[in-house]
């Protein structure tokens, strides 16, 4: 986690901006499970994102992996 955090931070830092602060933006758990009871690290959507679930939910989820092989995309689509 520590080096995704290092990437996006260099990622987004700009010259006289104040530095973002990414702790509390990167979730870890276990994200098919969310019974606590099931898995230590069950990850419960509802608990780690309260604010959207109270406007309805997610409109768009991005996940790692990719589910298609990059290396088959033409350059148009990568």
């Amino acid at each position: 986690m520590e080096i995704a955090k290092l990437s996006l931070w260099l990622r987004t830092v700009e010259h006289g901006r104040k530095l973002n602060m990414l702790s509390g933006k990167i979730k870890v758990g276990n994200s098919l499970i969310d019974d606590k009871s099931v898995a230590e690290d069950a990850f419960v959507w509802e608990e780690e994102f309260p604010e959207v679930f109270e406007e309805g939910g997610f409109d768009v989820v991005i996940g790692n992996p990719p589910y298609v092989r990059q290396e088959l995309l033409s350059g148009m689509h990568k």
